[in-house]
């Protein structure tokens, strides 16, 4: 299987899971009368609790509660039963896996239908610091992606499991397992990352598990060339080069073959590749209005392969947040 025909394979099976994604979302009513959701604190930090009010359900029904994130994805929470007058106090944990920014609860009654939103701000919680006499150092600070990083640590007991953990640059947290220290405290990681995770600044956090000593490292995953193509003549770019959410750019691509089948793809600013559209040049050269729709915002990367010239070309965009249109 050649690189093209995987990045194809893995495009279809994005798409699946968003489609799946889409189709497990219920369906939204209009907002009933008198039913109502109201969280506090309206701001909170990561790793907080936060209390939702259910107010104007029917009584003792099951209600549906679900979570949007700032980047329109969403998250099922599962359903809750409000008491005999309809009325709910929730308190929810809001760990740093959930990214900052603005989300929205809403609920939905089971037997009544009624409808009930209400939104809060997610802010970066704060971050362990590091004890005095352990240190993490990185074999290197900056990788491109596809490459690993080699850590090592010391400061810690003689022969404690250490938890290791990431802070991605979105300020999710990934756990990576736990690793032994050596009799004099030390110990060595290992970390490989795919061709598609985020770029950005990463913190590697080592937490000793019996002297509670904490580490933390960082390195930057820079972009790297996954096609595996050298770069050519071949160019690509859109205007305007920054817009936002709704409106339309286009996408401009020249230094290809006459005749050639050209495939687009955007890469959005967590890493993920959404396949666009394939095409045929007439003369070498493309021009493609794109519809921008409510993506996360930042930076990302439109991207475009001629498939029998080998030529590739980048392009990166910023996408702002919509004025509501």
């Amino acid at each position: 299987m050649n690189l093209v025909q995987r990045f194809g394979r893995l495009m279809i099976a994005m798409a699946l899971l968003l489609f799946a994604g889409v189709l497990a979302v219920p369906p939204i009513p209009a907002q009933a009368q008198g039913s109502s959701l109201s969280i506090t604190p309206a701001s909170a930090p990561q790793n907080s609790i936060v209390t939702l009010t259910f107010a104007g359900f029917a009584a003792n029904e099951p209600v549906s509660l679900w979570l949007t994130q700032p980047d329109q994805s969403v998250v099922r929470l599962g359903d809750v039963r409000v008491g005999s007058m309809g009325i709910l106090e929730l308190p929810i944990f809001i760990d740093s896996s959930f990214p900052t920014g603005v989300h929205s609860f809403s609920a939905r009654g089971n037997r009544s239908q009624r409808l009930a939103i209400t939104q809060f701000e997610l802010t970066i919680g704060r971050g362990a610091t590091t004890s005095p006499g352990v240190e993490i150092n990185v074999d290197l600070v900056q990788r491109p992606q596809g490459q690993c990083f080699v850590f090592s640590g010391s400061g810690y007991a003689a022969n404690e499991y250490v938890s290791v953990w990431l802070r991605f640059p979105e300020d999710e947290i990934e756990d990576v397992g736990k690793i032994m220290a050596s009799s004099s405290g030390t110990f060595a990681d290992e970390l490989c990352f795919g061709r598609l995770d985020p770029e950005g600044l990463y913190h590697y956090t080592a937490y000793g598990n019996s002297s509670g000593r904490t580490g933390i490292g960082t390195f930057n995953l820079r972009r790297g060339d996954y096609l595996g193509a050298n770069p050519g003549v071949a160019t690509l770019t859109t205007i305007p080069s920054s817009a936002r959410q709704l409106d339309v750019i286009t996408l401009i691509g020249t230094g290809f073959l006459p005749g050639e089948r050209v495939s687009l793809w955007i890469t959005l600013p967590d890493g993920v590749v959404l396949s666009l559209f394939q095409g045929t040049t007439v003369d070498g050269s493309f021009a493609e209005d794109i519809f921008l729709p409510p993506l996360a915002t930042g930076r990302h990367y439109f991207s475009a392969y001629g498939q029998t010239s080998g030529q590739r070309a980048v392009a990166a965009f910023d996408l702002l947040p919509g004025d509501g249109r």
